[in-house]
């Protein structure tokens, strides 16, 4: 099971994340004016609108917050950093996503995979770039959707989902690790819930504390 920081926006979280052996570094990509700019919320200047801030804030409320600088994803893949899942956040025209593939291809980095809720979106990035993993956010309707035309050769070769979602549907981790979709888990609560997941054949556990990473076991092979 590949241990994966959660929303790594910045080159001192992703530089925390290698210290502590994470084997990937979710990330946040906005595609705005032709950068790739690192934000979980929405930019607006110097600002961020949402209760999360581009990386993490200590008070949701208000929710607008001045971060200043944002990062670029050059910042993070320039060097010897571990794989990244890319998390794509807000608008993207099909230039973006050729400029994003191209990106990658010429850094070498071909361990990165992609990821967004929208699943037209990495339908087309897919077409840009077939050989790109592409991780679909699965929410309960999409869920729904997905276990009705479930098949080796039809399903994502890989989802994110919910833990709590996990809770509330048995059967369904079995069902997807049965059509061999690699399912990587986002809202953990609790660092013991990560060894029931690893036995459960989950391909990533994703998580917010560096300090949980011996809690998910040691570094795996390659999960997808």
């Amino acid at each position: 099971m590949e241990r994966v920081l959660h929303r790594v926006n910045s080159p001192s979280r992703l530089r925390r994340g290698i210290a502590a052996r994470f084997d990937r570094a979710e990330v946040d990509l906005r595609y705005r004016r032709g950068r790739f700019v690192l934000s979980h919320d929405v930019p607006m200047g110097p600002w961020t609108l949402g209760r999360s801030g581009a990386e993490f804030v200590r008070s949701r409320f208000p929710p607008i917050h001045r971060k200043g600088r944002l990062a670029r994803l050059a910042e993070l893949i320039d060097g010897d950093a571990i794989p990244l899942l890319i998390d794509l956040k807000g608008r993207w025209p099909r230039r973006g996503l050729a400029h994003l593939a191209e990106s990658l291809r010429l850094r070498g980095r071909d361990e990165d995979a992609v990821a967004s809720n929208h699943r037209r979106r990495l339908d087309r990035f897919g077409r840009i770039d077939p050989n790109r993993t592409r991780v679909y956010g699965l929410n309960r309707r999409r869920t729904r959707r997905l276990i009705r035309r479930l098949d080796p050769d039809d399903a994502p070769r890989a989802v994110s989902i919910d833990a709590a979602l996990l809770d509330g549907r048995p059967g369904l981790l079995d069902a997807l690790t049965g059509a061999n979709v690699a399912v990587y888990v986002w809202n953990i609560g609790r660092p013991d819930a990560l060894t029931p997941l690893k036995r459960a054949g989950v391909a990533g556990a994703i998580f917010d504390d560096t300090g949980w990473v011996a809690a998910a076991g040691p570094r795996p092979a390659a999960a997808i």
